[in-house]
């Protein structure tokens, strides 16, 4: 089975809005990548608004993901509404107000959990413990925000996921069995491995981060996509660029 992740699409009403990237056109091309590779599924992994959370982005990205025909699952990020999320995407609902469901992809539990609040409830997190205690299989996890630091120093500094108690790395990493984390939010591309368990940030739609700055810094603007392919006893993912336009 063959995902495409997509993140951090940040649209806006302008490029004047964005220092001049033009974040629709960008999603467009990745549509238009989509489209070549004809994915089994499309993950949409948070952040639709550029700043302030509009419903309308997350229309436009629904629909458009329709026309292109796959397949696909929505999760918030920060400058999301999770209620919006809800009512677009039928299998998903609003609990406590937040917005976190499970299915399957190919063989593969897919678990879809709701970081918009850059942390989650104690009613979520015990929904989290009780599904993966229930499956001895390996299993996919989708959230906004990484659960742990990723060795981005700006992100990991100001703007990472809230888990002062160890709550989610202890329900996420203890299992006996591998856990695969997929996250979007710090705008540039990295892998670690927590034992037998992964996490993989995906690249952004809008910019990427300098992923070595304490402060505030772009690498390039080039929208990025992830690949993931599943496989029997194997997860591979990869990151695809598409390159400027002259």
């Amino acid at each position: 089975m063959h995902l495409i992740l997509v993140a951090d699409i940040h649209l806006a009403d302008s490029p004047a809005e964005s220092f001049g990237v033009d974040t629709h056109a960008n999603f467009d091309r990745v549509l238009g990548q989509i489209k070549t590779h004809n994915p089994d599924h499309v993950v949409m992994m948070g952040d639709y608004s550029l700043k302030a959370p509009r419903r309308q982005d997350v229309q436009l990205a629904f629909d458009k993901l329709n026309e292109v025909g796959v397949t696909h699952s929505f999760i918030a990020g920060n400058h999301d509404q999770s209620i919006d999320i809800a009512e677009l995407h039928a299998e998903s609902a609003i609990i406590g107000g937040e917005c976190y469901y499970k299915k399957d992809l190919g063989d593969r539990l897919a678990i879809f959990l709701d970081t918009a609040k850059g942390e989650m409830s104690d009613t979520q997190l015990s929904w989290l413990r009780q599904e993966l205690a229930k499956t001895n299989q390996e299993v996919l996890v989708f959230m906004h925000h990484p659960p742990l630091a990723m060795g981005v120093p700006f992100m990991d500094n100001n703007h990472s996921f809230r888990d002062p108690a160890g709550k989610v790395f202890e329900i996420l990493f203890s299992n006996s069995t591998p856990i695969n984390v997929f996250s979007g939010h710090y705008h540039t591309a990295r892998s670690t491995q927590v034992g037998i368990h992964s996490v993989h940030i995906c690249p952004s739609t809008y910019f990427q981060l300098a992923p070595n700055k304490e402060e505030f810094a772009v690498s390039h603007a080039m929208p990025g996509l992830r690949h993931v392919h599943l496989l029997e006893g194997q997860v591979r993912t990869w990151i695809e660029f598409l390159p400027s336009r002259k």
